[in-house]
């Protein structure tokens, strides 16, 4: 299907948004030049160092029975325009608002608890709020246990806290594959690095409970290996790494998305200023779930060490009618496209960041062009505009 559609004021409202931030950029350039004229025998903390460290309420690591007492939490919002061929969207989301406490005890257990008290501009209340709600074991950096609610961490872009994404979202790619950050899993995980290597397995609950799971459901399993070539290639960081993830088909499995093998291939290269992210992932459709392969390219460069430039594509394919749906954010919220599905979706997506306090707080902005084609006669491809800004604050 063809579709045709503009960008009116969208695109003069991006453009005004990134012109703004350079010249922030040059005053955070400016204010560290000039420290760094200074004597650099012993770096003072900033302000924000001594803000952010009053979230550690204890710490002692010569106490045998408890070493440190520490709250976290994160406050994201976002601002967005959805200009699409099916109608339009505008306005503000409340996009995550949470707090958690973290306990170390007895040399090598940790205690982890954290409520969602917002999300998607809808109040939580109760046990459906929980996220995080697990114990962990680890004396070496090589073997970490951790038993409770927890999430998988599956996809480059799953891989990552939502606190320290390069995009102001994940893109279609992890919203149609990986696990999604609400459906945090009853299971056990087990993970490690030694030297280059990395690892991570574990078995879950297929059962989508906002508390803790019943076990009424089926099963579903996530491993991952990775091999950072850094020495190899002379470069900062140069990650590969293929992960799978097995669900048992169950028709209860709604905590996983509906692919009974999905394997992924990823690739993380720093280089000085230049940065790149890349996933090639297929999937085999369970029941009416046509099979789906795609990709993402993301690549990067630091402007200054404040501001940087992101920019993205992406590409999905079903073998069948219907495998693809609509970007969750923002393209499905439009009333013209809500649940539309297709069979080949793409994208471009262009951005900047800008880092006040690194990745704790930071501004981002970004417009991307997509279309969704559907080859079925139910007409529900499209095409759209879409201009979002976030704040993302984390401590």
């Amino acid at each position: 299907m063809k579709t045709t559609s503009s960008a009116p004021t969208l695109l003069r409202t991006a453009l005004a948004a990134a012109a703004l931030l350079p010249f922030l950029s040059f005053a955070g350039t400016t204010e560290s030049a000039s420290k760094a004229v200074q004597p650099a025998a012993v770096k003072e903390k900033s302000e924000f160092d001594r803000l952010w460290s009053l979230a550690t309420l204890y710490k002692d690591p010569s106490n045998p029975y408890v070493q440190e007492v520490r709250i976290f939490g994160r406050l994201h919002g976002n601002w967005a325009d959805e200009e699409t061929s099916k109608g339009d969207w505008e306005g503000f989301e409340a996009r995550r608002v949470r707090a958690g406490l973290a306990v170390k005890f007895l040399d090598g257990f940790e205690l982890k608890g954290e409520y969602r008290f917002i999300t998607s501009n809808e109040p939580v209340v109760g046990l459906p709020g929980l996220t995080d709600a697990n114990i962990s074991w680890s004396i070496d950096p090589r073997f970490k246990i951790t038993v409770g609610k927890q999430l998988p961490p599956f996809t480059d872009e799953g891989l990552i806290s939502s606190n320290e994404l390069l995009t102001v979202e994940r893109s279609n790619v992890a919203n149609t594959f990986w696990l999604g950050e609400d459906n945090y899993a009853t299971g056990v995980s087990i993970s490690g690095v030694a030297g280059p290597w990395e690892y991570y397995t574990g078995a879950f609950s297929g059962e989508l409970n906002k508390a803790f799971s019943r076990f009424e459901s089926g099963y579903y399993y996530v491993t991952g290996i990775g091999y950072d070539f850094k020495k190899q290639l002379n470069f900062d960081r140069a990650l590969f790494r293929i992960d799978y993830v097995h669900n048992d088909g169950d028709p209860g499995n709604d905590a996983v998305k509906p692919f009974s093998n999905t394997v992924d291939l990823d690739v993380v290269l720093r280089k000085g200023r230049y940065g790149l992210n890349a996933t090639v992932i297929g999937g085999s459709g369970i029941g009416a779930q046509p099979d789906v392969w795609g990709l993402d390219i993301m690549p990067t460069f630091a402007i200054t060490k404040k501001l940087e430039f992101v920019a993205r594509y992406t590409f999905l394919d079903s073998a069948g009618p219907g495998g693809i749906k609509a970007e969750r954010r923002y393209e499905n919220v439009v009333p013209g496209i809500t649940g539309a599905r297709g069979d080949r979706y793409q994208a471009i997506y262009a951005g900047m960041n800008y880092y006040i306090y690194g990745h704790k707080l930071k501004l981002q902005t970004g417009v991307e062009y997509s279309i969704l084609d559907d080859s079925s006669s139910k007409d529900t491809g499209f095409n759209a505009w879409s201009f979002v800004s976030g704040v993302r604050f984390s401590f």
